[in-house]
């Protein structure tokens, strides 16, 4: 049995545990959780940890993430008169533990003007993304990434 991929469903509650320590073992995984940022994903985590049952700091609980988790991608959803709009809006990576015992992150892809991803920082796992595929021309693209697909197409789908 030899685990490549992981892939999570929704995260809400004490399941974030074995969750985190699957993603620390494999070549790559995945989970699904809500929260208003990516920022704010990184504490939701911490959070779902430390009211998971067991005796566990927060320091303990930020370690343990670090350790687990190499990117953090936000969908935000956008509902408007035009239809509804998924996109990614942020894509944080984790470069283990800073001050106070919490991540260090650097904002690889930030909102642009109409709140969609932006190249905003090369990570540092770069040569890690491009052997899993990822295009690094992606991240030259700053100004004028979306202006072939503008958002809002009036299609109500």
């Amino acid at each position: 049995m030899n685990l490549r991929r992981i892939i999570v469903g929704e995260v809400r509650g004490a399941e974030v545990l074995p969750m985190l320590e699957a993603m620390s073992t494999g070549d790559g995984s995945l989970c699904t959780l809500h929260a208003r940022s990516a920022q704010h994903g990184i504490d939701r985590i911490v959070t779902l940890c430390m009211s998971a049952g067991v005796q566990m700091t927060e320091t303990f609980a930020y370690r343990l993430l670090a350790g687990s988790v190499d990117y953090v991608v936000h969908i935000e959803l956008l509902d408007d008169d035009t239809g509804r709009h998924r996109f990614v809006s942020q894509v944080v990576e984790i470069n283990g533990l800073g001050e106070g015992s919490r991540p260090t992150t650097t904002t690889v892809f930030g909102p642009g003007e109409d709140g969609r991803a932006v190249p905003m920082h090369h990570p540092e796992g770069l040569a890690r993304l491009v052997r899993a595929g990822f295009d690094p021309g992606l991240l030259s693209q700053r100004a004028g990434t979306w202006a072939a697909w503008p958002l809002h197409t009036g299609d109500p789908r």
